[in-house]
């Protein structure tokens, strides 16, 4: 209608803690869920977890975020296309010929002559557990951004520190994620969700219902301080 606030819009990519797999030791919310709006492109709904594109059966960071950000201020709705497949990395998103690679391919043909306020990564566990170094993840990064950028999504990237995952050390991923926000114009640092630690997380990996609703809040911190 007119006069309202149009629509957030964001696209929405990562592994497992960007998809349905928060507070797995509890059972769904019963009374008034949060939701969020999901399209594929085309249509819209209005849905709660677990949301359509992500994996797991469980919560997720984006139906609270739309709570998250009137917190700060905002009265704009949040439209998301979702991505999140749990336990890939990097290479999984990028290599030709993987199943995701395809599937990634196949949601930006879907998106062509949609406009997004932002893209949202949420990924690096695999990758720290793995032992990918900070080159191999920058090089494989640039690939996916460049199929971004070439099927005309031309937001700018948040990307969040995403690493923690029951092992001992990201710290080559996070660099890794320091020096494309540095060296690349259309990436900046989103939140650290590594920070989230202790009765945040299930398991030493999946984040709690109070986890997400800490995530929400860091994501929507990162993004407004980001709104032109």
């Amino acid at each position: 209608p007119a006069g309202e606030p149009r629509p957030l819009m964001l696209l929405v990519l990562g592994q497992s803690n960007a998809g349905n797999h928060g507070g797995e030791q509890v059972p769904l919310p019963l009374a008034r869920p949060p939701s969020v709006t999901i399209t594929d492109g085309n249509a819209c709904w209005r849905v709660s977890d677990p949301l359509p594109g992500g994996t797991g059966r469980h919560q997720s960071i984006w139906s609270r975020l739309e709570h998250a950000l009137a917190a700060r201020g905002s009265q704009r709705e949040v439209v998301l296309v979702l991505l999140a497949v749990e336990s890939t990395s990097i290479d999984d998103w990028t290599r030709i010929g993987s199943p995701l690679s395809s599937q990634v391919d196949q949601t930006l043909r879907r998106l062509q002559g949609r406009t997004f306020d932002f893209v949202l990564w949420q990924q690096g566990e695999s990758d720290a557990r793995q032992g990918t170094s900070a080159s191999e993840y920058i090089a494989r990064w640039r690939v996916l951004e460049v199929r971004l950028r070439a099927a005309g999504v031309n937001a700018p990237v948040l990307a969040a520190m995403s690493t923690r995952c029951r092992n001992d050390s990201g710290v080559a991923v996070r660099q890794a994620i320091r020096n494309v926000a540095a060296l690349q114009s259309g990436v900046h640092l989103g939140p650290d969700t590594d920070v989230l630690e202790g009765l945040l997380r299930e398991d030493d990996c999946h984040f709690s219902p109070m986890g997400l609703d800490a995530a929400a809040a860091l994501w929507a911190e990162s993004i407004t301080s980001r709104w032109p």
